[in-house]
Order: structure tokens, then sequence, then C-alpha cells
């Protein structure tokens, strides 16, 4: 019986492996973009690993930039709460309660 479960787990890791893995590896990615230099290429030589994943976007770079500005700064004013939440359970753990 276990020669039938090793046998499967070898075939479905070796089906992984052969089809899907270099699939995901350059998932969304045009062959174009999978072959061309991409920033932080010259920092490591000779990676182990190399994965480029891509999306495409069908609009105007003038009607994506006010999206991501607002991404940027959900990301900053989140940051800044961690930070202030952080002060506060450092200094309740100080005992001081004047920054509450």
């Amino acid at each position: 019986m276990w020669h039938l479960i090793a046998g499967m787990i070898f075939a479905v890791s070796a089906a992984y492996l052969i089809f899907i893995r270099p699939w995901h590896l350059k998932w969304g990615a045009t062959q174009e973009e999978v072959n061309s230099t991409m920033p932080g290429d010259d920092v490591v030589k000779r990676p182990l690993l190399v994965v480029t994943r891509a999306i495409t976007i069908r609009a105007q770079p003038s009607e994506i930039w006010p999206w991501l500005v607002l991404e940027k700064l959900d990301f900053i004013m989140m940051r800044k709460m961690m930070l202030g939440i952080k002060k506060r359970a450092e200094a309740l753990g100080k005992g001081k309660s004047e920054y509450l």
C-alpha cells in the first residue's frame, strides 16, 4: 500500500516540477518580459532562482497614477498608525501613562 502512495506522491511532484512550476515562475509575464533585464538583475550576478511575474493594465498612466498615489498614502498612514500603537505599547510597558 505504501508503494502506491509513494508512487502517487512522486508522480504528482514530478508533474508539478515539470508542468506547473515553470508556469508559476513567469506568471502573467510575456516572453519579452521574461527575457528582458529587470531592475535588480545587476545586484545578483548568478541567482539561484529567477522569477518574473507581471500584470497588464489597459489604461493610460494618467488614469493609474492617482490610484497609485492613494495606495502609497494608505500605506504611509497605516505605518504611522502602527508606529503610534507601538509607541503607546512601549509607554505602557514602562508605566508612562502620559503618552496615552
